[in-house]
Protein backbone atom coordinates (compact mmCIF):
# COMPACT_ATOMS: atom_id res chain seq x y z
CA UNK A 1 0.00 0.00 0.00
CA UNK A 2 1.38 3.37 -0.99
CA UNK A 3 1.99 6.06 1.58
CA UNK A 4 -0.66 8.32 0.05
CA UNK A 5 -3.36 5.66 0.31
CA UNK A 6 -2.77 4.87 4.00
CA UNK A 7 -5.80 5.46 6.21
CA UNK A 8 -5.74 8.69 8.23
CA UNK A 9 -6.54 6.92 11.50
CA UNK A 10 -3.22 7.76 13.15
CA UNK A 11 -3.46 11.46 12.34
CA UNK A 12 -7.05 11.58 13.61
CA UNK A 13 -5.99 10.01 16.88
CA UNK A 14 -3.14 12.47 17.19
CA UNK A 15 -5.54 15.35 16.61
CA UNK A 16 -7.92 14.09 19.28
CA UNK A 17 -5.07 13.58 21.76
CA UNK A 18 -3.89 17.13 21.13
CA UNK A 19 -7.42 18.50 21.56
CA UNK A 20 -7.96 16.54 24.77
CA UNK A 21 -4.65 17.81 26.16
CA UNK A 22 -5.59 21.38 25.21
CA UNK A 23 -8.99 21.13 26.88
CA UNK A 24 -7.42 19.60 29.97
CA UNK A 25 -5.26 22.71 30.23
CA UNK A 26 -8.29 24.92 29.60
CA UNK A 27 -10.31 23.25 32.37
CA UNK A 28 -7.39 22.69 34.73
CA UNK A 29 -8.13 25.67 36.99
CA UNK A 30 -11.83 24.81 37.63
CA UNK A 31 -10.90 21.16 38.05
CA UNK A 32 -8.37 22.00 40.77
CA UNK A 33 -10.94 24.29 42.42
CA UNK A 34 -13.55 21.50 42.29
CA UNK A 35 -11.20 19.05 44.01
CA UNK A 36 -10.15 21.59 46.64
CA UNK A 37 -13.75 22.55 47.46
CA UNK A 38 -14.76 18.90 47.74
CA UNK A 39 -11.89 18.20 50.15
CA UNK A 40 -12.61 21.41 52.04
CA UNK A 41 -16.18 20.35 52.75
CA UNK A 42 -14.95 17.10 54.26
CA UNK A 43 -12.19 18.73 56.31
CA UNK A 44 -14.35 21.56 57.63
CA UNK A 45 -16.97 19.13 58.89
CA UNK A 46 -14.54 16.55 60.19
CA UNK A 47 -12.40 18.94 62.26
CA UNK A 48 -14.95 19.80 64.99
CA UNK A 49 -16.06 16.17 65.26
CA UNK A 50 -12.69 15.04 66.56
CA UNK A 51 -12.54 17.99 68.93
CA UNK A 52 -16.00 17.20 70.35
CA UNK A 53 -15.36 13.48 70.71
CA UNK A 54 -18.07 12.39 68.27
CA UNK A 55 -16.16 9.65 66.53
CA UNK A 56 -19.00 7.20 67.13
CA UNK A 57 -21.17 9.21 64.76
CA UNK A 58 -18.47 9.66 62.15
CA UNK A 59 -19.84 7.26 59.56
CA UNK A 60 -23.37 8.69 59.59
CA UNK A 61 -22.09 12.26 59.31
CA UNK A 62 -19.69 11.34 56.52
CA UNK A 63 -22.62 10.03 54.51
CA UNK A 64 -24.44 13.35 54.77
CA UNK A 65 -21.32 15.31 53.88
CA UNK A 66 -20.44 13.13 50.91
CA UNK A 67 -23.93 13.55 49.48
CA UNK A 68 -23.66 17.29 50.10
CA UNK A 69 -20.31 17.40 48.30
CA UNK A 70 -22.13 16.51 45.07
CA UNK A 71 -23.79 19.96 45.10
CA UNK A 72 -20.65 21.99 44.23
CA UNK A 73 -19.75 19.30 41.71
CA UNK A 74 -23.00 20.01 39.88
CA UNK A 75 -22.44 23.76 40.15
CA UNK A 76 -18.99 23.44 38.60
CA UNK A 77 -20.58 21.88 35.53
CA UNK A 78 -21.74 25.43 34.74
CA UNK A 79 -18.12 26.60 34.93
CA UNK A 80 -16.99 23.93 32.47
CA UNK A 81 -19.82 24.75 30.08
CA UNK A 82 -19.34 28.51 30.44
CA UNK A 83 -15.66 28.60 29.54
CA UNK A 84 -15.76 25.78 26.99
CA UNK A 85 -16.14 28.06 23.98
CA UNK A 86 -16.35 31.58 25.38
CA UNK A 87 -13.01 31.17 27.13
CA UNK A 88 -11.24 30.31 23.90
CA UNK A 89 -12.98 33.09 22.00
CA UNK A 90 -11.84 35.65 24.58
CA UNK A 91 -8.19 34.55 24.63
CA UNK A 92 -7.89 34.08 20.87
CA UNK A 93 -7.46 30.30 20.92
CA UNK A 94 -10.66 29.88 18.88
CA UNK A 95 -9.13 31.88 16.00
CA UNK A 96 -6.08 29.62 16.06
CA UNK A 97 -8.23 26.47 16.05
CA UNK A 98 -10.16 27.80 13.05
CA UNK A 99 -7.07 27.60 10.81
CA UNK A 100 -6.10 24.08 11.87
CA UNK A 101 -7.20 20.96 9.94
CA UNK A 102 -9.74 19.92 12.54
CA UNK A 103 -13.51 19.86 12.50
CA UNK A 104 -15.81 21.54 14.96
CA UNK A 105 -17.28 18.16 15.71
CA UNK A 106 -13.87 17.06 17.01
CA UNK A 107 -13.60 20.24 19.09
CA UNK A 108 -17.04 19.63 20.63
CA UNK A 109 -16.34 15.97 21.33
CA UNK A 110 -13.09 16.84 23.10
CA UNK A 111 -14.74 19.44 25.32
CA UNK A 112 -17.63 17.14 26.19
CA UNK A 113 -15.28 14.26 26.94
CA UNK A 114 -12.98 16.22 29.25
CA UNK A 115 -15.91 17.89 31.05
CA UNK A 116 -17.79 14.62 31.52
CA UNK A 117 -14.71 12.82 32.85
CA UNK A 118 -13.83 15.58 35.29
CA UNK A 119 -17.31 16.20 36.69
CA UNK A 120 -18.35 12.54 36.50
CA UNK A 121 -15.22 11.32 38.30
CA UNK A 122 -15.80 13.70 41.23
CA UNK A 123 -19.47 12.77 41.43
CA UNK A 124 -18.66 9.06 41.32
CA UNK A 125 -16.11 9.43 44.11
CA UNK A 126 -18.58 11.26 46.39
CA UNK A 127 -21.33 8.73 45.74
CA UNK A 128 -18.93 5.83 46.23
CA UNK A 129 -17.74 7.14 49.57
CA UNK A 130 -21.31 7.82 50.66
CA UNK A 131 -22.44 4.35 49.60
CA UNK A 132 -19.58 2.76 51.52
CA UNK A 133 -20.93 4.27 54.77
CA UNK A 134 -24.61 3.52 54.18
CA UNK A 135 -24.81 0.43 56.42
CA UNK A 136 -24.26 2.48 59.59
CA UNK A 137 -26.57 5.38 58.74
CA UNK A 138 -30.27 6.11 58.68
CA UNK A 139 -30.10 7.37 55.11
CA UNK A 140 -28.44 4.18 53.94
CA UNK A 141 -31.37 2.15 55.27
CA UNK A 142 -33.68 3.71 52.67
CA UNK A 143 -32.43 1.17 50.14
CA UNK A 144 -31.14 1.25 46.55
CA UNK A 145 -33.97 3.52 45.44
CA UNK A 146 -32.46 6.37 47.43
CA UNK A 147 -29.26 6.22 45.40
CA UNK A 148 -31.14 6.00 42.10
CA UNK A 149 -33.28 9.02 42.98
CA UNK A 150 -30.27 11.00 44.16
CA UNK A 151 -28.34 10.21 40.98
CA UNK A 152 -31.35 11.12 38.80
CA UNK A 153 -31.78 14.52 40.44
CA UNK A 154 -28.05 15.17 40.31
CA UNK A 155 -27.86 14.29 36.61
CA UNK A 156 -30.86 16.49 35.83
CA UNK A 157 -29.47 19.59 37.48
CA UNK A 158 -25.91 18.97 36.29
CA UNK A 159 -27.18 18.75 32.72
CA UNK A 160 -29.03 22.03 33.19
CA UNK A 161 -25.97 23.77 34.64
CA UNK A 162 -23.74 22.59 31.81
CA UNK A 163 -26.25 22.86 28.95
CA UNK A 164 -27.39 26.44 29.63
CA UNK A 165 -23.80 27.58 30.17
CA UNK A 166 -22.75 25.81 26.96
CA UNK A 167 -25.50 27.53 24.98
CA UNK A 168 -24.57 30.97 26.31
CA UNK A 169 -20.89 30.23 25.75
CA UNK A 170 -21.51 29.87 22.01
CA UNK A 171 -23.02 33.38 21.87
CA UNK A 172 -20.75 35.34 24.20
CA UNK A 173 -17.07 35.88 24.89
CA UNK A 174 -17.49 35.88 28.65
CA UNK A 175 -17.21 32.58 30.49
CA UNK A 176 -18.15 34.12 33.88
CA UNK A 177 -21.37 35.60 32.48
CA UNK A 178 -22.35 32.29 30.89
CA UNK A 179 -21.60 30.48 34.13
CA UNK A 180 -23.47 32.88 36.42
CA UNK A 181 -26.57 33.06 34.22
CA UNK A 182 -26.67 29.27 34.01
CA UNK A 183 -26.42 28.90 37.78
CA UNK A 184 -29.10 31.55 38.35
CA UNK A 185 -31.55 30.01 35.87
CA UNK A 186 -31.05 26.47 37.14
CA UNK A 187 -31.51 27.49 40.77
CA UNK A 188 -34.66 29.37 39.74
CA UNK A 189 -35.95 26.15 38.15
CA UNK A 190 -35.23 24.30 41.38
CA UNK A 191 -37.11 26.79 43.57
CA UNK A 192 -40.00 26.86 41.12
CA UNK A 193 -40.35 23.10 41.46
CA UNK A 194 -39.92 23.26 45.24
CA UNK A 195 -42.75 25.75 45.78
CA UNK A 196 -45.14 23.92 43.48
CA UNK A 197 -47.38 21.08 44.63
CA UNK A 198 -45.19 18.19 45.79
CA UNK A 199 -46.41 14.70 44.78
CA UNK A 200 -46.67 12.32 47.75
CA UNK A 201 -44.82 9.53 45.96
CA UNK A 202 -41.03 9.85 46.24
CA UNK A 203 -40.41 8.69 42.66
CA UNK A 204 -42.99 11.16 41.33
CA UNK A 205 -41.29 13.92 43.30
CA UNK A 206 -37.91 12.81 41.94
CA UNK A 207 -39.22 13.03 38.37
CA UNK A 208 -40.79 16.39 39.17
CA UNK A 209 -37.40 17.70 40.27
CA UNK A 210 -35.16 16.00 37.70
CA UNK A 211 -37.08 16.12 34.41
CA UNK A 212 -37.49 19.93 33.93
CA UNK A 213 -33.78 20.78 34.38
CA UNK A 214 -32.78 17.70 32.39
CA UNK A 215 -35.04 18.70 29.48
CA UNK A 216 -33.91 22.33 29.53
CA UNK A 217 -30.26 21.31 29.78
CA UNK A 218 -30.45 18.87 26.87
CA UNK A 219 -32.36 21.36 24.70
CA UNK A 220 -29.80 24.08 25.47
CA UNK A 221 -26.95 21.70 24.71
CA UNK A 222 -28.44 20.73 21.35
CA UNK A 223 -29.24 24.30 20.30
CA UNK A 224 -25.81 25.55 21.35
CA UNK A 225 -24.08 22.71 19.49
CA UNK A 226 -26.06 23.26 16.29
CA UNK A 227 -25.35 26.97 16.41
CA UNK A 228 -21.63 26.39 16.98
CA UNK A 229 -21.45 23.89 14.10
CA UNK A 230 -23.25 26.19 11.65
CA UNK A 231 -21.80 29.60 12.39
CA UNK A 232 -18.96 31.02 10.33
CA UNK A 233 -17.10 32.93 13.03
CA UNK A 234 -14.77 30.98 15.35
Amino acid sequence: MSESSAPPTASSLQIMRALLAKDWRLFRAPMIALIVIGLWRYLIWLTPMFGMGLRDHLSNSLLDWQIGACDPTALFAAVFGGIAIAGERSNGAADFLAVLPITRGQIIFSKWMVSAVMVGACMFLHFLLAYSFQSSSNIGQLGPGFWARSAAVWIGFTTSFFGIAWLLSTFTRSGPISTCVSIGLTIAIFFQEEISDVPPDVWARCCRLALPPLSIGLASLIVGTLYYLRRVAP
